[in-house]
């Protein structure tokens, strides 16, 4: 790695100056109904095309695009996971994403995102519902698209 201790311009305790990884890339995302089994979709559209990543150190950068997606062979009231991200999360992250052609959004409902836990490579899709806490999160299920045809991008930050 490339050593920056030379520098020692920081305030706070560091652990460490050495610059040790970078990587870049695509990823292959797998839509499913479920964090864990499930179905694994596979009914048209453009859900892999726009899957990237870079790695800097600790930090991995995704950037995702899935557009003109349906329903088929998906459990509809089962909520939207998409699988395989490049590296397991250090830590629950959460990105906001934009959402195509959804629906079943209540007027309390708001703020869809995308979330991945500690120690998993599965996002989870998700829409904020007013005063219930992080625990009264709703997922976004297959189901809750418009028109046959959702699409969702995002663009997030995570800690390995």
């Amino acid at each position: 790695g490339i050593d920056f201790s030379a520098t020692a311009d920081g305030s706070g305790t560091m652990s460490s100056e050495l610059f040790d990884d970078y990587e870049e890339g695509s990823w292959t995302p797998v839509l499913k109904d479920a964090a864990s089994g499930g179905n694994t979709y596979s009914g048209g559209g453009d859900w892999t095309t726009y899957a990237s990543y870079t790695k800097i150190g600790r930090m991995v950068h995704v950037k995702h695009v899935a557009w003109g997606l349906s329903t088929t062979g998906m459990t509809a009231g089962n909520q939207i996971c998409v699988h395989g991200f490049p590296y397991a999360a250090s830590g629950t992250h959460v990105s906001y994403l934009k959402l195509s052609w959804f629906q079943n959004f209540e007027d309390d409902e708001f703020g869809p995102y995308i979330k991945v836990g500690n120690g998993a490579t599965v996002g989870k899709l998700e829409k904020m519902h007013n005063d219930a806490g992080t625990a009264g999160n709703l997922p976004i299920n297959w189901e809750d698209q418009w028109g046959n045809s959702l699409g969702f991008e995002y663009y997030m930050i995570y800690h390995v």
